[in-house]
């Protein structure tokens, strides 16, 4: 929401030189003379950095891009909040506009939460399968085991067979 002077360098994460918030969170560029007269200008308290606003954020407490510190923007002399304050058809068009985006949020939200409910249904049955498949590979691992063994057993049979015949 806040707009800063041509005359300052960016800093990293902040807005650029002639780039301007605006209210809708779009961003803006404007050349320094482009900046409207009616807008307040004042400077950051903190800092000093210079900052230019809508009107409409006359009273508001704002971030300072600079510094990050609260600022609260002045009202200008001579007017009031109610002054600035947008019409109501404004106010209006801006309420159902943001019903619609919370809408579209919480059907997201809604989507996002069904689709973590499955996951975890998903999750819950893979490690009931891994479990299986751990119980399975133990009783194949120690029938192998014993089929190893008997292996063993039945080549030394062989081989005592073997040496016997070969004894005759």
């Amino acid at each position: 929401m806040s707009r800063e002077n041509e005359t300052d360098e960016a800093q990293p994460g902040s807005v650029p030189p002639n780039e301007i918030n605006m209210a809708n969170g779009d961003v803006v560029e404007l050349e320094r003379d482009e900046i409207p007269p009616n807008d307040i200008t004042f400077d950051c308290p903190h800092c000093g950095r210079n900052h230019s606003i809508d009107p409409r954020g006359a009273g508001l407490v704002v971030n300072c891009i600079e510094c990050g510190e609260p600022v609260t923007v002045p009202i200008p002399e001579g007017l009031e909040i109610d002054d600035i304050d947008a019409a109501p058809e404004e106010l209006n068009a801006q309420l159902v506009n943001t019903r619609q985006k919370l809408h579209r949020a919480e059907s997201r939200i809604f989507a996002l939460e069904e689709m973590v409910r499955t996951l975890k249904v998903s999750e819950t049955k893979l490690k009931e399968r891994d479990d299986e498949d751990s119980a399975f590979f133990a009783i194949l691992h120690a029938k192998l085991a014993a089929l190893e063994t008997f292996h063993n057993n039945a080549a030394a049979i062989v081989k005592e067979i073997s040496s016997l015949i070969a004894e005759e």
